[in-house]
């Protein structure tokens, strides 16, 4: 039996023809750089008070920082 995974749903998609290979590329991207320009205005936002992003426990992972690695994340830790 096949596993499941996250990326079914896009799989599905893709495959049911209401996207295309190339607009989800481009929503990628998109996404991305808007990722990009939250992250940089929270760290602007830090640095206004004085700390540094990491001081707040906030981090942002790039996809291509690591082998094997093809997600982006940003993560703030509360508590």
């Amino acid at each position: 039996m096949a596993r499941k995974t996250e990326f079914t749903p896009m799989n599905e998609a893709v495959k049911s023809g209401k996207i295309t290979p190339e607009d989800l590329n481009s929503l990628r991207e998109a996404l991305f750089f808007d990722i990009m320009r939250c992250l940089e205005r929270t760290r602007n936002r830090c640095k206004a008070h004085g700390l540094e992003p990491e001081e707040v426990c906030l981090s942002f992972d790039h996809p291509n920082e690591s082998r094997g690695k093809h997600y982006a994340s940003v993560s703030l830790r509360i508590g």
